[in-house]
């Protein structure tokens, strides 16, 4: 397998995967629990999110790109 952001080829170390849910998300931003349970396995950009990733807005301009991405959760400041 070939790591072509970093340079390197051969053989690369998957980590196991972690998920996270809704509810950790909740108890980490002291917010009440909606009983959302969902969970979401990666954090990714706008153009390759599905339904198991996470994306951040930062602004508006930012938040459009996340609305029409697949994420299944987007994590934005409130105005």
């Amino acid at each position: 397998m070939e790591d072509a952001a970093c340079g390197r080829d051969g053989d690369l170390l998957m980590a196991e995967i972690t998920v996270i849910t809704v509810k950790v998300i909740e108890e980490l931003l002291g917010k009440e629990p909606s009983g959302d349970g969902r969970s979401f396995a990666r954090l990714s950009s706008y153009e390759s999110a599905g339904e198991d990733a996470i994306v951040f807005a930062q602004d508006e301009a930012s938040l459009g790109l996340a609305l029409r991405s697949a994420a299944g959760l987007i994590l934005a400041p409130l105005a």
